[in-house]
């Protein structure tokens, strides 16, 4: 690929002392299309970081420490409760369920 490169080079090189004839057109229709660009990956930024928040959010409410494959499957990665602080079943919460 150098090697094509290269040659491509070593042939356009000769026209290099004639200046291009200028379009002011084409600066405008560049000056559009970087701006079109630009708006569009702003968009993309942004929806993306909305959806990074969201999905933070979502797991912080269950705790973002603990595994979701151990939230979804009962009595692993549990830890016993205690007399003093009743279990979620007991007190009539539903477990998280996580897809």
């Amino acid at each position: 690929m150098v090697l094509v490169s290269a040659m491509a080079f070593v042939a356009i090189a000769p026209f290099a002392r004639h200046p291009l004839t200028p379009v002011p057109a084409f600066v405008s229709a560049y000056e559009s299309a970087l701006v079109a660009n630009d708006v569009i990956t702003a968009a993309l930024i942004f929806a993306l970081v909305i959806a990074v928040r969201l999905h933070i959010q979502s797991y912080s409410n269950i705790g973002i420490e603990q595994d979701h494959r151990l939230l979804c499957s009962p009595g692993r990665g549990r830890q016993p409760a205690s007399p003093a602080q009743p279990s979620a079943r007991s007190s009539g919460q539903k477990p998280v369920k996580l897809d």
